[in-house]
């Protein structure tokens, strides 16, 4: 059985992120795999790590997870495993989503100023970034209401396509609505048209029903548009290049994704 890993620090917005995961476990008839990633500081960096120390803290940790997999037990008929890795948070995260057979990465972020300022104030956009399993960040203010109509922010570029087969996979239990936005870029020399991208998109997301709206002006304007035009239960976008997230969501762009607080956003690898 394939699995969802779910990184928590047992914060407030980590846990607010668990609805999502428990939902998406469920629908896909996944296990859940519960994970934290610890460190152990010291004040020396030139002095060892005291064994005890770290079998210590990772007694601890996994104490905390076990307790938080009973809890969730006792509610719902899940598969739910737990582990712990020491290490920095990224690369522990990464490595176990190699480790454990994982098709999603479900985290939380903190913030309150937009999707961008939230997943580049965390642990989130640096997995989006190096992770090549879908990442699905949860806002803090996001309240689990299904995945009934989701954007899809494209380029018409065709390595989006996988992405979308992907999707496809993911809402196929949900009776999803999958909105097409693409904001239109004559300088773009990689974009289809969009009934050449419409006849393939189709064809990947067959588990689904699709519709498809052009806008002028930059990215996040046509993102902004589309989700104030209707209820967004996600925002899904594909990283087509490494530091994509970061390019795109810099300190003004930030600033135009306020009104997104409570919009989960699921990102893709090209």
């Amino acid at each position: 059985m394939s699995g969802l890993l779910f990184p928590t620090d047992f914060s407030t917005a980590s846990l607010n992120a668990l609805e999502f995961a428990i939902q998406i476990a469920k629908r896909n008839n996944i296990r859940i795999v519960l994970f934290h990633a610890y460190q152990v500081h010291v004040m020396d960096p030139n002095m060892p790590m005291p064994e005890i120390t770290v079998d210590a803290l990772h007694e601890s940790v996994m104490k905390k997870l076990d307790n938080l997999k009973n809890e969730l037990l006792q509610k719902e008929n899940l598969h739910i495993e737990t582990a712990a890795s020491f290490g920095f948070t990224v690369d522990a995260i990464n490595q176990a989503a190699e480790d454990f057979d994982i098709e999603y990465v479900v985290m939380g972020t903190t913030g309150s100023a937009g999707i961008a300022r939230s997943i580049m104030g965390s642990n989130t956009a640096a997995c989006i970034d190096k992770i090549k399993k879908p990442v699905i960040a949860i806002p803090i203010n996001a309240q689990f209401r299904g995945f009934d109509k989701i954007i899809f922010a494209s380029a018409l570029h065709q390595e989006e396509l996988p992405a979308l087969e992907k999707l496809n996979e993911l809402l196929k239990h949900f009776g999803a609505e999958v909105h097409i936005v693409h904001t239109f870029n004559p300088d773009d020399k990689y974009r289809m048209e969009l009934n050449q991208f419409q006849d393939l998109a189709d064809a990947k997301l067959y588990n689904v029903k699709t519709f498809y709206r052009q806008f002028s002006g930059s990215i996040v304007e046509g993102i902004d548009q589309a989700i104030r035009l209707q209820k967004t239960d996600a925002l899904v976008m594909v990283t087509h290049h490494r530091g994509f997230f970061k390019k795109l969501f810099d300190r003004s762009i930030t600033k135009e994704m306020i009104y997104h607080t409570d919009v989960p956003l699921i990102a893709f690898h090209a």
